[in-house]
């Protein structure tokens, strides 16, 4: 979001509260899924966005959000064709299905031959020049505290940063980028409705 930002001409404050960028792309498999990428197709996999979707539907037994599914799934396609394109380093197997928790029906799964760190090469060498250059203005160790609300629009956030409280205000907008909610049962319950489930219910077909 930050590097489309910054190409669109804004300014951008890219916060992150760990000491290097990247998040959790450090420690994941970085498992990314998209159906009719052009990789599948140089495969001869005939796949869809249609399909995707109602895998989805399928495994979490109609439990997830239809209008958010499609919405995530709509720049799915686009985002692995634009990695290839920047020289993602692909895993050989890649895509393929992954069995864990249950499988989709085609092989729609592309994971780099560094897991996560992969997606962040590419992320890292776009972002470069527009950190050189000043578009996209990167505070490391910054934690995010609270977000400002004007008549119920998110305006800027609080944040802490080498033991101050620092306020920015957006002119245009921000973005949340802070991972699942599952670790927090009271969270996961009010979203979802119901108990964050173990390994065991996933393998039962129960979450």
């Amino acid at each position: 979001a930050a590097i489309r930002a910054a190409e669109r001409g804004r300014r951008v404050l890219l916060l992150e509260k760990e000491s290097r960028m990247g998040g959790t792309l450090h420690v994941s498999a970085g498992h990314l899924s998209a159906a009719g990428t052009k990789r599948q197709k140089e495969r001869g996999i005939e796949d869809s966005t249609e399909a995707h979707f109602q895998d989805i539907q399928r495994i979490s037994n109609g439990t997830a959000r239809a209008d958010l599914v499609r919405l995530a799934l709509s720049p799915s396609a686009w985002l692995v064709d634009w990695l290839q394109e920047e020289g993602f380093e692909f895993d050989p197997d890649s895509p393929r299905v992954v069995y864990d928790p249950e499988p989709y029906s085609a092989p729609r799964t592309y994971q780099g031959t560094d897991q996560g760190r992969s997606v962040l090469a590419v992320l890292s060498r776009a972002a470069q020049p527009l950190l050189d250059s000043g578009a996209i203005e990167l505070l490391l160790k910054a934690r995010v505290k609270a977000l400002l609300t004007d008549q119920g629009r998110v305006v800027g956030v609080q944040f802490a940063r080498n033991g101050e409280l620092v306020t920015a205000r957006a002119r245009r907008g921000v973005v949340l980028a802070t991972g699942g909610f599952a670790s927090s049962p009271s969270l996961f319950r009010e979203i979802e409705g119901f108990a964050a489930g173990s390994a065991d219910d996933f393998a039962d077909g129960q979450v």
